[in-house]
């Protein structure tokens, strides 16, 4: 899986973004609070964050706590184009008043059920949610968190020890 595109209208402190990657290993410089942690969560939640946010629980409440403009809009976006030997697939989700979410696979097949979507991640993301966000979407502060993540996820840690 290669992450080539990420796209947001407003994430967080983020505006208006729209950035391509290149093949390879591509690299996050900037200087403090220019956004650099907040562009990796987006991506990430951009992927793995379902669009439909509850006020029950801790997890939803965090994420609206951290991301949502307060005075500046009702909702916040992403868009992130992956692909793999198959083709691209672009992920699209909105959260907010007007939650929304939405996949097109290869074929041009658009996808909007929430559940179908995180099925064809699945099968599209080489690991699981859980070794992504321990290892690929790991901040450079939290590296000691991530490495003892790593080794309390039996999922990571069993797709970490096969790659080593």
């Amino acid at each position: 899986m290669i992450i080539k595109k990420y796209s947001c209208k407003r994430f967080a402190g983020i505006k208006d973004k729209d950035i391509t990657f290149k093949e390879n290993l591509n690299v996050i410089l900037g200087p403090n609070e220019a956004g650099k942690s907040t562009l990796v969560e987006g991506i990430y939640y951009t992927l793995f964050k379902s669009s439909k946010l509850g006020y029950k629980t801790l997890e939803d409440r965090e994420f609206r706590d951290k991301f949502m403009p307060i005075q500046a809009g009702d909702s916040i976006d992403g868009e992130v184009i992956i692909s793999d030997r198959t083709g691209d697939y672009k992920v699209t989700r909105e959260w907010g008043t007007a939650p929304f979410s939405r996949m097109i696979l290869p074929d041009s097949q658009v996808i909007k059920n929430e559940e179908s979507i995180a099925d064809y991640l699945k099968d599209v993301l080489v690991f699981g949610e859980g070794t992504y966000s321990s290892i690929v979407f790991s901040k450079q502060l939290h590296i000691k968190s991530a490495i003892e993540k790593i080794i309390q996820n039996k999922e990571a840690k069993g797709e970490v020890s096969s790659l080593l």
